[in-house]
């Protein structure tokens, strides 16, 4: 398939065996993740794996749906995703008998990064200027500095019937060369063909990538490299924060210690993680000025609001704090990020699928892990 290799496990052949003791009849609903990732550190091959989990049985493992490995990524999303789609509108439709009892299945949400999300829907990347899946803001270039920014002010939001019209929305679809056609086509993803909210059934709330790898690590590089209208840290500072961090004791249900902020390079999403929802508003306090300490104040409340169900009635108040969030951070950078835009529409995603948990790829990133480890063991040659 596209110059690579495709191998389908079939999504009904790991529901049957999640399921082989059904002895009633229920319903579940199913996230699907599906990402790329480079397989060797000195090679251009690539893996791409579709990874599904069900919503209701966190205690079922993850599982492999269908994998592409290649010098490239897919070179079309209608061939990547035409089997998978085939079956997986078939299940919605239909079921799985198991026993004698029917498992009605439904969708819920596809969970992927910014990349992963732009390919599959047929959409233009994240940084074009029509680039956000949720709705019409615009990025544009400022004409003397020549920096590229989302617009601050709010947008409208993008239905699921006018994209399906395919010429609502004009450049935010990708477009391509059909042989045998003159001029380019409209790029139109098979997950089309599903019965579900092509705008909603998107997430881009993901904490992995948005929060942690996103928002946080943006706003302490700002710090760390004077960037970003931020003041630099001097060498003692970071000395000083290094050493605070070797004392905090975290509460015990995170496994992994934050390392020094001159390690941050290398940090993982759960240190990151750590440091937006327990550290620091804390440490920070003499390290940084008010308006800054005051911008990351809003965005833990925010966060901590989105990811419990029991602050459910306080998401008006998280809505307002990312709108503050972003405001000051225009105020200060003169510039939106894509993901600082997206924090406008986690309020939205979290009202409609609940808690930002139940909405990340932490889960299924352990499984990618897992599988470019076995990878790697295997004896592939580096231009297959």
């Amino acid at each position: 398939m596209d110059g690579g290799s495709y191998w389908h496990n079939g999504l009904e052949r790991c529901l049957r065996y999640a399921f082989r003791c059904l002895s009633t009849h229920r319903t579940i609903s199913l996230n699907i993740n599906i990402d790329g990732m480079q397989v060797f550190n000195n090679g251009k091959n690539q893996m791409w794996p579709i990874l599904g989990n069900v919503h209701e049985e966190p205690s079922v493992a993850v599982f492999l749906v269908a994998v592409y490995y290649g010098l490239h990524k897919p070179k079309r999303v209608q061939t990547f995703l035409e089997q998978f789609t085939m079956e997986y509108e078939n299940l919605i439709d239909t079921g799985l008998v198991i026993n004698g009892n029917l498992l009605t299945i439904k969708h819920r949400v596809f969970i992927c990064d910014s990349p992963a999300r732009a390919f599959c829907k047929g959409v233009v990347s994240y940084n074009g200027r029509w680039g956000c899946i949720k709705c019409m803001v615009q990025r544009t270039e400022d004409r003397l500095t020549k920096i590229k920014s989302y617009q601050v002010e709010e947008a409208p939001l993008r239905t699921d019937a006018d994209f399906r019209l395919l010429t609502v929305y004009g450049d935010h679809h990708q477009k391509e060369k059909v042989a045998g056609r003159p001029g380019f086509h409209t790029v139109v993803s098979p997950l089309m063909r599903l019965n579900i909210d092509f705008i909603h059934s998107f997430i881009t709330s993901d904490t992995l990538h948005l929060l942690h790898h996103g928002v946080m690590k943006c706003f302490l590089s700002g710090f760390l490299n004077g960037s970003r209208g931020r003041i630099k840290w001097q060498s003692a500072q970071i000395n000083d924060l290094d050493r605070i961090l070797n004392e905090v004791k975290l509460p015990c249900e995170m496994n992994r210690q934050i390392r020094p902020l001159s390690a941050m390079a290398h940090w993982k999403g759960t240190e990151f993680a750590s440091f937006l929802n327990y550290v620091g508003v804390v440490i920070l306090q003499n390290f940084i000025e008010d308006c800054d300490l005051m911008s990351l104040k809003y965005l833990h409340v925010a966060v901590k609001i989105c990811s419990n169900k029991y602050y459910r009635n306080h998401l008006p108040l998280a809505r307002k704090y990312f709108r503050k969030f972003i405001v000051q951070y225009h105020d200060k950078t003169k510039t939106i990020t894509s993901n600082i835009h997206l924090l406008t529409h986690v309020v939205d995603e979290v009202e409609l699928y609940g808690p930002l948990p139940t909405i990340s790829t932490y889960s299924f990133e352990n499984i990618l892990s897992q599988l470019k480890k076995k990878l790697n063991r295997v004896d592939v040659p580096c231009n297959s």
